[in-house]
């Protein structure tokens, strides 16, 4: 199954400054989710056939993002996900880590280090 879903920000979500929690992608109208899908069992072709989706999705409407990145809407292929998940508060955001979690027990391959 593909799908995705354009949520609508903007109005009081907005008004929260970028810097006062741990998301900054408040300047934006929209967030666009690309969603596949697949079973459990499903044929390689299948998974294939998926992927391939959700990179012709995200390639279509691309040119007209911002470079941000919702973080709970992970993306295993995105290039430089650290500035496109928190953009300017991933200093801040380090340094947290640092202070709450020093031994890193939350953690995944894109998480905060």
């Amino acid at each position: 199954m593909a799908g995705g879903g354009l949520p609508a920000l903007g109005g009081a979500y907005n008004r929260v400054p970028a810097d006062a929690t741990a998301f900054v992608h408040r300047r934006e109208r929209f967030l666009a989710q690309h969603l596949v899908q697949v079973s459990a069992d499903a044929a390689p072709t299948e998974r294939a056939a998926a992927r391939d989706w959700l990179a012709r999705s995200w390639t279509l409407v691309h040119p007209w993002g911002s470079g941000g990145v919702y973080p709970n809407f992970p993306d295993p292929d995105l290039q430089d996900w650290a500035h496109a998940y928190h953009g300017t508060n991933y200093d801040r955001l380090r340094r947290v880590k640092a202070a709450y979690d020093p031994d890193g027990v939350f953690r995944f391959h894109q998480s905060i280090p």
